[in-house]
C-alpha cells in the first residue's frame, strides 16, 4: 500500500469559512481523507508536530510579522503549498485596509497592534504558491477535484474562463439585461456561477482575469444606476483591484 501523503491545513487572518466548506463535504471528504494523513488543522482541533509536509493547505491573508514568519516556516516544510480562498489568494476582506485613504489609516493606526504590517498581503506576495484555489468561500466540488489531482501527482490547471461562461451553461439570464450590476464578465470562473444561480450578482471574490475589460465593465455597471460609493465598496470588498492574474 502506498504511503499516505502528509497534509497540514493552516489558517491566518480570515473567518475560516473555507475550512468549514472543506469539512462539510461528508462522504467526499471521508473518501479523500482515506488517502491522506491529516496532521494539522486548528479548526478540528488536530495539532501535530511535523518536520515536513507533502501538502500545505493555507487560508487567510498575512497582516502581521508573526504570520509572515509562520507562513515562511510552513513553506520551508511543504513540498506543495495551495492557497485557498480570497483572503489567501487576493488579500480578501482584510485587504480592504490597503485601499482606504491615508486619513482613515491615520485614525485606525492606534488600534493596530505594533506587530501589524503596513500592508495586508496575500500568500503569493510572501512565499511561492503552487496553486491558488479561488473564491469566498471556496467551491467544495472544485476543492475535491483539485485535491484528487494533487494527491495523484497531477498539477491542477487554473480555470481560465469568466463567470459569464458558466452563467451561459447554467442558462441564467444575464443580470445586465435586468439592468443589474455584475462583475462576472471580468471575474475568474470555477464557482459554477453560484451567486447568479441564486439570484445575486457576482462580486468578484475569485479575482479579476488579466484580460478582463475593467473599464468597459465599470461603465456598464454605472449605467445600472449604482453610485460611485457603492461601486467603490463593490470593487474593494475582496481587494479585487489587486487580484489580477492567476
Amino acid at each position: 500500500m502506498a504511503k499516505k501523503l502528509k497534509v497540514g491545513v493552516f489558517s491566518f487572518s480570515c473567518c475560516e469559512g473555507c475550512q468549514l466548506e472543506m469539512f462539510q463535504m461528508e462522504g467526499e471528504i471521508l473518501d479523500l481523507f482515506g488517502e491522506i494523513n491529516l496532521v494539522n488543522s486548528r479548526l478540528i482541533g488536530k495539532r501535530g508536530k511535523f518536520n515536513e509536509l507533502d501538502i500545505a493547505i493555507v487560508e487567510g491573508s498575512i497582516i502581521s510579522a508573526k504570520e509572515k514568519k509562520e507562513l515562511k516556516e510552513i513553506r520551508e516544510k511543504a513540498k506543495f503549498l495551495m492557497a485557498i480562498g480570497a483572503c489567501a489568494v487576493t488579500g480578501g476582506v482584510p485587504g480592504v485596509r490597503n485601499n482606504i485613504s491615508p486619513s482613515i489609516k491615520k485614525k485606525i493606526r492606534g488600534q493596530m497592534k505594533k506587530h501589524h504590517l503596513e500592508k495586508v498581503h496575500n500568500l503569493a506576495e510572501i512565499v511561492k504558491v503552487d496553486y491558488n484555489l479561488k473564491g469566498c468561500p471556496i467551491n467544495y466540488k472544485e476543492f475535491v477535484v483539485v485535491m484528487n489531482q494533487i494527491v495523484r501527482g497531477i498539477t491542477p490547471k487554473d480555470v481560465d474562463i469568466p463567470v459569464c461562461v458558466e452563467c451561459k451553461h447554467n442558462e441564467n439570464l444575464c443580470l445586465y439585461k435586468k439592468n443589474k450590476a455584475c462583475l462576472g464578465p471580468i471575474t475568474f470562473g470555477g464557482c459554477d456561477s453560484v451567486c447568479i444561480n441564486e439570484g445575486f450578482m457576482c462580486n468578484g471574490c475569485r479575482g479579476f482575469r488579466p484580460d478582463g475589460n475593467l473599464k468597459t465593465t465599470l461603465k456598464r455597471i454605472k449605467r445600472t444606476g449604482m453610485d460611485e460609493k457603492d461601486l467603490r465598496i463593490l470593487l474593494d470588498s475582496f481587494h479585487s483591484l489587486g487580484a489580477r492574474g492567476g
